[in-house]
């Protein structure tokens, strides 16, 4: 039976698919990935398209043949009025004449209470007949506002990539921050054991040995700072992640962008071609042009046909009846007060506003792109300076441990010295950070992820030049 379990659970765990933190680690591709699957940014986006797709069928159906059934069964028990066999309305011969009670169609008739029964069940079917066009308009605007919300999607795909980009940057420059806080203790750890052990030898007064403890103090509150910090961090990217998980894995850095990024025109007319907020917008103008041509419908004639079948049951006694109703209606508007007009102004306005807001995101567009391009230079420049203060500081801290072990040097030049490179490291980690975040705030920018230059076709061969009969070229 061991070995049956065994079995089972191996081909378990080989059937099942890895999760992204199933391995303790999480890069930012697998953070993105999750996002795009289980984010609630998304999946409300697709939510508007199913809103969107059901109100496009909604608005077809208006062109169809609309059909609907009824019953009705009537009881009442009271007096109709009085009648006598024989007697008719206005005639002569008879008794007294009153009303007329349906009933039954059995026992006596004539003043009293009884009961009486009546069913009828009705068949009604309708059609409309779009001879404005104004139905038709309003499909295609519904149309159209689906190709909006299809786009819409892509518009939170690429708001969630930047969202998640960041969050995972902004954790993981925190995680470098712990490390940095990590080095630094260890560092006045081990400056502390040598200090304690010149001091037992007489070398150092006790006053350096009270000096590093209280660093270590300060050092280790630095380092709890960091570590709470990187886990508010990872919680804020599991959020994005709509995941409640363990906060127990490390962030993987991302790969360096490899090769060159293309020239800045080029990036410009790469995100005018690839941000899908331009091709929501371009649909909404469509929608709104086909709400346009509905509204100069609205002082137009309609026509619509309808016909209805009643079938009332007979009761004992008496006979079934059915009659047949159909109808053909045409309407033509002749005066509105201008309300036909002005919602035709309405619907031109709505299109302006639409075309004037895409101008205005073209511009903010172009205006994303090339502050993403500057501030990623100017990250790259400062991550440059950082990494050489890095190691400016990283050297003074060695000649000062050195100095200071040979005596020549005080304890204050070594705290000072650590502060600086953990300041520098910092400095670094922060560099590093901005580095990271322009490049994907220009991918958010552009909406791809492609930056390199597009491949260049080949040239093309040079023509070959004929020859004459005499050698000249011709």
């Amino acid at each position: 039976m061991n070995w049956i379990a065994m079995g089972l659970a191996v081909a378990m765990s080989q059937a099942a698919p890895a999760g992204p933190l199933d391995d303790g680690v999480l890069t930012m591709d697998e953070a993105v990935t999750v996002a795009l699957t289980e984010g609630f940014t998304v999946r409300r986006a697709q939510q508007a398209t199913a809103r969107a797709e059901a109100q496009s069928r909604a608005a077809e159906a208006a062109l169809g043949v609309s059909a609907s059934f009824s019953g009705s069964y009537g009881w009442f028990d009271g007096t109709a009025g009085s009648t006598t066999v024989g007697g008719s309305f206005g005639g002569t011969t008879g008794g007294t004449t009153g009303g007329t009670r349906q009933d039954g169609g059995t026992g006596e008739t004539g003043g009293g209470s009884r009961v009486n029964t009546f069913n009828q069940l009705v068949v009604s079917a309708s059609k409309v007949f779009d001879i404005s066009g104004r139905i038709r308009a309003g499909i295609r605007a519904t149309d159209w506002f689906v190709e909006a919300s299809k786009v819409g999607e892509a518009v939170a795909a690429n708001g969630v990539r930047g969202d998640v980009r960041s969050a995972f940057l902004q954790a993981l420059r925190a995680q470098e921050f712990v490390e940095i806080q990590t080095a630094v203790r260890n560092g006045i750890v081990a400056r502390l054991e040598k200090t304690k052990a010149a001091f037992d030898a007489g070398a150092v007064p006790q006053f350096d040995v009270l000096r590093l403890e209280n660093a270590l103090v300060q050092a280790e509150r630095n380092l709890l700072d960091a570590q709470q910090a990187l886990e508010l961090s990872k919680r804020s990217l599991l959020n994005l992640m709509a995941t409640d998980g363990d906060i127990n894995f490390q962030l993987e850095a991302p790969a360096p962008l490899p090769g060159d990024l293309a020239e800045d025109s080029a990036l410009v007319q790469r995100a005018l071609t690839e941000r899908p907020e331009l091709g929501a917008t371009s649909a909404q103008i469509q929608a709104y042009l086909a709400l346009e041509d509905q509204a100069k419908t609205l002082y137009a004639p309609t026509l619509a046909l309808s016909a209805q079948q009643t079938y009332v049951v007979g009761t004992e006694g008496s006979s079934d009846s059915k009659s047949t109703l159909a109808l053909i209606n045409l309407s033509i508007p002749l005066y509105d007060s201008g309300s036909s007009r002005a919602n035709r102004d309405a619907a031109r306005a709505n299109t302006v506003d639409a075309e004037i807001s895409k101008e205005q995101l073209s511009l903010d567009i172009v205006l994303q792109v090339r502050a993403a391009l500057t501030n990623l230079n100017s990250a790259r420049a400062s991550l440059v300076l950082a990494e050489n203060s890095l190691k400016l500081a990283r050297e003074a801290l060695r000649l000062a441990n050195l100095r200071y072990d040979e005596g020549a040097g005080p304890l204050l030049d070594v705290l000072v010295s650590i502060n600086d490179e953990r300041a520098a490291a910092a400095a670094v980690a922060d560099a590093r950070f901005a580095d990271r975040l322009s490049l994907a705030e220009l991918q958010r920018a552009l909406g791809t992820d492609k930056l390199a230059p597009e491949a260049a076709e080949p040239p093309a061969p040079a023509p070959i030049a004929d020859a004459n009969s005499n050698g000249n070229q011709s």
